[in-house]
């Protein structure tokens, strides 16, 4: 066992947040995490923590990330317990580390000794583990607004799933580690192995090397040590090809976090040539589970068969949840904009057809007596749609302001009909869909007021 790096480094002088914000990368590791906890939900209301630490890297590096989100306020309290396994003649020297690192921080310390384990033992990691499990019960008791944080990665994920995929039929065993399991999170299911070093070497974490680690005649020492290496070496993408698989499988096997947070998306197809809309019923910015559905709306507008990557469709999802217009393109001359809670898809075919709705819009709003009231725009828009042979797609109206950015991504593919409505119309905008009801409200200056969907 060997201790690195020393607990009155910067550490004990009080500079560990200077030392983080001034680090370009750690700065955006902490954020990570940070968005990982807030987006799925994962502290307690009370925003109580208490950090099961062994003193190794990946849980040094767990509880520094967490004393990292207490200085920004996102987490008010945190505790941190220490389990002796007894087994190991350095496990004293771990303890009184542990403790000394905790008072430095200012964080209240407990240790805990179990008994009845022996590393010669056949399922010593099994037994371990259970006698940990049964004292962190212990204490998520005492403190009941309270949940553990342990230091699992998606490096020790992806080796539960290898592992388990060889030894069980149960496709949901081959899930991995659980974010959150009752009153247990994970919040370095949202990092890999390299981070966690990258991010320790940085701020100069102190921790200690536990022995153990190195000895192959454990099942998870030789996966990681023997054959992880040599998967990563053929397959250097594995890992986060690993990403996506598990969370496919987790949504399709209904156990995502995502789904157990939102309810269920509902999403609506709105069809045209060349053009798809699609939103959530509920109007919610939020399309994480719908990726396959994504994916055939993609490959039906394109004229290329290559696969659509899931990472594209993954930062489609992040720059539509972030408020981005786009466009992002995609293979076979799709494009997609984000225009309030929806998508639009469209390819070469659909643009053209836009045009000539475009010219077919204005030329009906000319032959209405339009007056720029309010009341009027509503009754001429209506009167256009029941007399289109199909449907119109989204139309924007511009309104308070003639430089609204709001209806710049629906200018593109309608010029002359939004030029001529922001020219006539200046109280209020509002959007209209195939089938929507409008419910124009007085001094609205939000984005888009589609209040009822029928």
């Amino acid at each position: 066992m060997r201790k690195n790096g020393s607990v009155n480094l910067d550490l004990a002088k009080g500079k560990v947040v200077e030392s983080a914000n001034s680090n370009l990368f750690c700065q955006k590791f902490v954020k990570q995490v940070e968005k990982f906890l807030e987006h799925f939900q994962l502290l307690p209301s009370s925003r109580r923590v208490l950090v099961g630490v062994s003193g190794g890297i990946d849980s040094m590096s767990l509880l520094f990330t967490l004393y990292l989100l207490k200085s920004r306020a996102c987490i008010t309290d945190i505790k941190v317990i220490y389990i002796n396994h007894d087994t190991r003649k350095h496990t004293e020297d771990e303890e009184r580390f542990i403790r000394a690192v905790s008072e430095t921080l200012g964080l209240t310390f407990f240790s805990e000794k179990v008994t009845g384990l022996n590393l010669k033992m056949s399922n010593f990691e099994a037994a371990a583990r259970g006698k940990r499990y049964q004292v962190f019960k212990k204490y998520l008791e005492r403190f009941p607004d309270t949940y553990l944080c342990l230091g699992h990665h998606i490096n020790d994920s992806y080796e539960w799933s290898f592992m388990m995929s060889k030894k069980s039929g149960n496709l949901s065993a081959t899930l991995g580690i659980p974010v959150k399991n009752g009153k247990i999170i994970r919040p370095f299911l949202s990092v890999s192995k390299r981070q966690i070093l990258i991010f320790a070497k940085h701020l100069k974490i102190p921790f200690m090397r536990d022995s153990s680690n190195e000895d192959k005649k454990f099942e998870r020492n030789f996966v990681r040590l023997e054959l992880l290496p040599l998967i990563n070496e053929k397959y250097p993408q594995f890992l986060k090809n690993y990403v996506y698989q598990s969370n496919d499988l987790a949504f399709r096997l209904n156990r995502h976090r995502i789904q157990k947070i939102l309810p269920p998306a509902k999403l609506i197809h709105r069809y045209f040539k060349g053009v798809v809309f699609l939103y959530r019923a509920d109007l919610l910015k939020e399309l994480a589970g719908s990726e396959l559905e994504v994916m055939h709306i993609i490959k039906k507008l394109s004229n290329k068969q290559r696969g659509i990557l899931r990472k594209e469709i993954e930062k489609l999802f992040s720059a539509f949840k972030a408020g981005k217009k786009g466009p992002m393109s995609f293979s076979g001359a799709v494009q997609c904009y984000m225009v309030g809670p929806f998508l639009m898809f469209i390819n070469s075919e659909g643009k053209e057809w836009l045009i000539e709705k475009d010219n077919e819009l204005v030329k009906k709003i000319a032959e209405q007596k339009f007056n720029g009231n309010q009341q009027n725009l509503c009754s001429v828009m209506n009167s256009i749609q029941k007399t289109q042979s199909e449907s119109l797609p989204l139309v924007a109206l511009n309104g308070p302001s003639k430089n609204s950015k709001n209806s710049s991504t629906l200018e593109h593919f309608f010029p002359k009909t939004t030029r001529l409505l922001k020219e006539n119309f200046t109280e209020n905008y509002f959007w209209i869909l195939e089938n929507a009801k409008m419910k124009v409200r007085q001094n609205d200056t939000k984005i888009f007021t589609i209040l009822t969907i029928s």
